[in-house]
């Protein structure tokens, strides 16, 4: 832990979240500066935690932590970060959570690609004895927003949350996604390990042979040790209800479920022998003036 790190705790829960734009955070160009959690255990037993034993710069696009949050992927025909498509080269856009970039070739953006930071915004941050609060403001351009971002811990849950205002003159198309880089116990990524969806979930490409589809649940028939998979998942429909999934490791024996409270956009899956990693995408679209809010509510127990 760090010392300018948030510290939240009861009697099952230990929470070590950065102070975004502190110094030994992260600082890269990928994901939110805000909601960063470098460790959380429950009951003694790691949840999230370093999902990579690699060394990286803390400028690194992924050496992140905990939910991890992502605007603007532009990725699978997704929006790119705000102005991204206006900007020359040389010229800035908006990546939100972070500040503004440089756009550095005549290519698509991409979000592991390395762009020059022309500016950042302060944040300011609120805490209580089981929460706390980051909050950015921004404006770029014609783009702005008032961004906050929110954590609270229960005995045996957590919240995250999340509130956007749109305080400039064009709409904010965007989406945003929790990478949830879960290690669980940091036991290896196998068969002890699976993954329910309330929906059958549709894997782009054919089924790799160290996985197992069974309905509503994926599970690992062997250990990933080298491996890592991908997959953005279809099947699932219009009911917010859909927007929520289940981790298990029975050798550990925990379990976490998360669920949403809004429509799901897209739905991703991601896993390497560290860490597994469900990934549900909300769209946002907010017109000047107008505010978004959504949230996630995890719940753990031992099976």
């Amino acid at each position: 832990m760090i010392d300018s790190d948030i510290i939240l705790e009861n009697d099952h829960l230990t929470v070590s979240i950065e102070s975004p734009g502190t110094p030994d955070t992260y600082c890269g160009r990928r994901f939110s500066w805000a909601g960063n959690i470098r460790q959380l255990t429950w009951k003694d037993q790691l949840i999230f935690g370093p999902w990579s034993t690699e060394e990286k710069s803390l400028d690194a696009h992924d050496n992140v932590a905990g939910t991890a949050g992502e605007f603007g992927m532009g990725s699978s025909g997704m929006p790119t970060p705000l102005g991204y498509a206006e900007a020359k080269v040389g010229e800035g856009f908006l990546k939100m959570g972070v500040g503004v970039l440089r756009r550095s070739k005549e290519i698509p953006y991409g979000f592991f690609d390395e762009y020059d930071l022309i500016e950042t915004f302060p944040w300011t941050t609120e805490k209580t004895d089981n929460s706390v609060s980051f909050s950015q403001k921004a404006q770029f351009n014609d783009y702005a927003y008032d961004y906050s971002y929110s954590f609270e811990i229960g005995e045996d849950s957590f919240v995250t949350k999340h509130s956007i205002e749109n305080t400039g003159t064009k709409d904010i198309v965007q989406t945003h996604y929790s990478h949830n880089f879960l290690t669980l116990a940091n036991e290896l990524i196998g068969p002890d390990c699976q993954i329910e969806f309330p929906f059958v979930p549709g894997l782009g490409g054919a089924l790799p042979d160290y996985l197992e589809l069974n309905d509503k649940t994926l599970k690992f028939r062997k250990d990933l040790r080298d491996t890592a998979f991908y997959s953005e998942l279809s099947g699932f429909g219009t009911g917010i209800d859909d927007n929520a999934f289940t981790v298990r490791n029975t050798k550990s024996g925990i379990e976490i479920s998360a669920k949403g409270d809004c429509l799901l956009e897209r739905f991703h899956i991601f896993a390497t022998p560290d860490c597994i990693c469900p990934e549900p995408f909300v769209k946002i679209d907010i017109a000047p003036g107008q505010s978004f809010n959504w949230q996630h509510s995890y719940e753990l127990k031992q099976i």
